[in-house]
């Protein structure tokens, strides 16, 4: 668990005007890590991208996929 994760997603996600539609979190006691699953809306795939490299930029996020 980090301090202000969430915080610096929603900062990036108001950043690139993203509208979220759901945001749930389940964490895991034995790995120590924390799973985020973001519902969002997103205009194009152009901008999905850049929106995952800015997440996987942030200080200790182990993956950044898309389902």
């Amino acid at each position: 668990d980090r301090r202000d994760l969430l915080r610096d997603i929603s900062n990036i996600l108001s950043e690139e005007k993203i509208s979220v539609r759901s945001i749930n979190s389940d964490d895991d006691k034995n790995s120590m890590l924390i799973k985020i699953h973001l519902h969002i809306m997103i205009m194009n795939l152009t901008t999905l991208s850049k929106l995952m490299v800015r997440f996987e930029q942030l200080k200790n996020i182990v993956s950044v996929i898309r389902l």
